[in-house]
């Protein structure tokens, strides 16, 4: 949503809505596929077998994820999905810090600070929407406080974690690895300061790149312009004071 100039459209009259929850599914397994090809250094071996220089197999030993504990940053639609797959199927507990959810959905426990999931957590999962207090919410401070062991995934958006101090503190061996869909400037460019380091995986932005996803995106904003063109109210506006200046 921020690539809308929402203030501009509600300045022209211009209704603008979203399509919530209809690519969560496809995030969500994205983020879990991430998270367990990282824990298993997937990334690792394909790459050095890509290059002609495959090691001993001892050298991408991973980690089970059952019994481990996950932490989601923000328990949206998308969120919530990969807590429930990770505890249901995966064996994980499932830890989630978000200030905003009410009320609280029962089989994930709920940290009342960032800096307590952070500390606690295994396995980190990013679910935010990019606004100025998420900008750069994962920098050095964050890093300092997880444990050496932990993976880091984002699927939100890049600007949410601090590229520079996620590069530094995996090189320097306070952070496990990292599982990202997103990064500051895309598409991805093949020289990123994260592109072969030890166990960081990168996919394009790809989350809602399924069939399944884009037909219902596709589907869900084709239903909100008959909406409005139709008259009625949009069921997901974004600058809903656009509609009492109109004619609903």
């Amino acid at each position: 949503m921020e690539k809308i100039d929402v203030a501009a459209a509600t300045a022209c009259g211009v209704v603008v809505t979203s399509t919530p929850a209809a690519n969560a599914q496809s995030v969500a397994e994205l983020a879990l596929a991430l998270l367990l090809s990282v824990a298993r250094r997937i990334g690792e071996y394909t790459r050095d077998l890509t290059l002609g220089k495959p090691q001993l197999r001892q050298a991408y030993q991973g980690i089970e994820l059952q019994g481990r504990v996950l932490g989601v940053i923000g328990l949206g639609e998308i969120g919530l999905r990969v807590g429930r797959l990770a505890g249901g199927t995966l064996g994980m507990r499932v830890l989630a810090y978000d200030p905003y959810r009410d009320p609280w959905p029962e089989g994930i426990e709920r940290v009342r600070t960032l800096d307590a999931l952070l500390a606690e957590a295994d396995c980190l999962s990013i679910h935010v929407p990019l606004m100025e207090e998420t900008r750069k919410l994962i920098g050095p401070a964050a890093l300092a406080r997880v444990r050496p062991t932990c993976i880091l995934v984002n699927t939100s958006r890049g600007e949410v974690v601090d590229e520079a101090a996620l590069a530094e503190a995996i090189r320097g061996g306070r952070l496990a690895g990292a599982g990202l869909d997103v990064v500051v400037d895309e598409p991805i460019r093949p020289d990123h300061p994260l592109a072969g380091l030890p166990n960081v995986l990168l996919t394009p932005h790809l989350g809602s790149v399924t069939e399944d996803g884009l037909m219902r995106m596709a589907r869900a904003a084709a239903e909100e312009v008959l909406r409005v063109l139709q008259g009625e109210v949009p069921r997901y506006p974004v600058n809903p004071e656009v509609l009492t200046r109109s004619l609903w």
